[in-house]
């Protein structure tokens, strides 16, 4: 089978959609598919090339952003690990405004409206020189799926994959275009997206209940593939900033306005270091991730509390594997929706330590996923803190218990192998079980 897959960035890059899609498609590669990739120009990547023994097409932008370093011929650093790419100075605050005035009030579909007409045209030209015969787009950005849309008006006999891996009109949290502006187009969209598509997936089972209750007509062609779980190849040995005789208390991943702030949860720490001074000098906190000009923002105006947080940066995934397993305690902190499902979930499992999931809401969609396979606590992000959330959260990181090793056993369900064949199965006999 001839597969290509739409998707708006890809290495050097890193995000969950990359980690995801680059282990399928290798996967994919080594049982006998051909697979190519259709993304975006990334300065200073060919057009053409091959990752992974991949070919690799680029054309358009993925944001204005890149454009502009595309253009300009400088090396863009954002999602690439080990590089810094947030910038709060006077100025970048300043184009940030005006880019919210004028640019983000008007693009559609979303800021990846600069890769869908050199989508379209390079699209056009891969599926006829290799007689494509399954499309797959990957989404958010919803520019990813009118590009599918369009290739598949273009040539009806391929199958196209829809790979929803977060909600498009009815995720007004998410702010991908103007809403106000544009409700009833995104949701015009997506119905017109969700016809064409042949199958559909999602990576829980909420966001499955709520596409069926706005497009019931799609109830035969969804299914639930949830995250991916793969293993480092390799691992970074280095350990830096452990210091001896702390209890190590993480975080790793990202913050998103409106649904995952961080501000919550330096608030909670600030109360604790102010009610338990001395429990709170136990811990050593480290955070593993990169910042946006968002949260790196509301680190800086609570710099009373964040001083004490190693930020460790946006790390190499085998060195943040090794990091996180000198772990004594995770933290997760849960969404403002109960229908996004962090992608990282399935690695709390795989660490099997104990975890504080910090909620913002009563149904939180982590903690319906882990459902007690591993030791979690759940602590509400509540405007007032109660001296009880902080005692209940010091006697859980401080508990003495035997270090966990990771579980393999717990990560089964979602190997490469296992969601990869998912997928091969939608495209060549019908719906998975979900």
């Amino acid at each position: 089978m001839k597969i290509l897959l739409v998707i708006a960035q890809y290495k050097p890059a890193t995000d969950p959609n990359i980690q995801r899609w680059s282990k399928i498609l290798q996967w994919f590669q080594k049982n006998g598919d051909d697979v190519f990739i259709l993304t975006t120009q990334r300065y200073p990547e060919k057009e053409n090339s091959a990752i992974d023994n991949i070919p690799v097409y680029r054309a358009g932008h993925q944001t204005l952003r890149d454009a502009f370093h595309n253009i300009s011929r400088i090396q863009n650093k954002r999602n690439i690990t080990g590089k810094t790419s947030n910038n709060t100075s006077l100025i970048s605050k300043s184009i940030n405004k005006l880019l919210n005035l004028t640019w983000r009030k008007k693009y559609w579909p979303d800021g990846s409206v600069l890769f869908l007409e050199p989508g379209i045209k390079k699209g056009d030209e891969i599926i006829k020189s290799e007689q494509i015969e399954q499309l797959v787009s990957v989404g958010v950005p919803f520019t990813c799926h009118v590009i599918a849309q369009r290739l598949k008006e273009l040539y009806p006999d391929i199958k196209w994959h829809m790979d929803i891996q977060d909600p498009f009109s009815f995720s007004d949290e998410f702010r991908v275009n103007n809403h106000e502006k544009f409700k009833y187009r995104n949701t015009r969209a997506e119905y017109e997206a969700l016809q064409w598509a042949d199958t559909v997936s999602v990576n829980n089972k909420r966001t499955k209940t709520l596409y069926n209750q706005y497009f019931p007509f799609i109830e035969e062609k969804i299914s639930v593939i949830p995250p991916l779980f793969s293993v480092p190849e390799k691992q970074d040995s280095s350990m830096p900033g452990m210091l001896k005789d702390k209890i190590h208390v993480a975080y790793f991943g990202s913050f998103y306005e409106t649904v995952r702030s961080p501000e919550p949860f330096i608030l909670f720490l600030e109360k604790l270091k102010s009610s338990y001074p001395l429990d709170y000098a136990k811990l050593q906190l480290h955070y593993l991730g990169q910042h946006s000009s968002f949260s790196r923002e509301i680190f800086n105006n609570y710099s009373q509390v964040t001083s004490d947080i190693h930020d460790h940066g946006f790390l190499p995934r085998p060195a943040m594997f090794e990091l996180l397993n000198k772990m004594d305690v995770l933290l997760h902190i849960g969404n403002t929706t109960d229908y996004h499902l962090p992608s990282k979930s399935v690695e709390y499992l795989f660490f099997n330590k104990p975890v504080v999931n910090f909620t913002q809401r009563p149904d939180d969609s982590f903690d319906h996923f882990v459902n007690n396979r591993c030791p979690v606590i759940n602590i509400r992000l509540d405007k007032s803190i109660e001296d009880e959330s902080l005692r209940t959260f010091l006697d859980f990181v401080t508990h003495k218990r035997e270090k966990s090793e990771p579980s393999h056993n717990n990560v089964q369900k979602y190997t490469v192998q296992t969601i990869a064949g998912s997928y091969k199965t939608l495209f060549t006999q019908g719906l998975t079980s979900g």
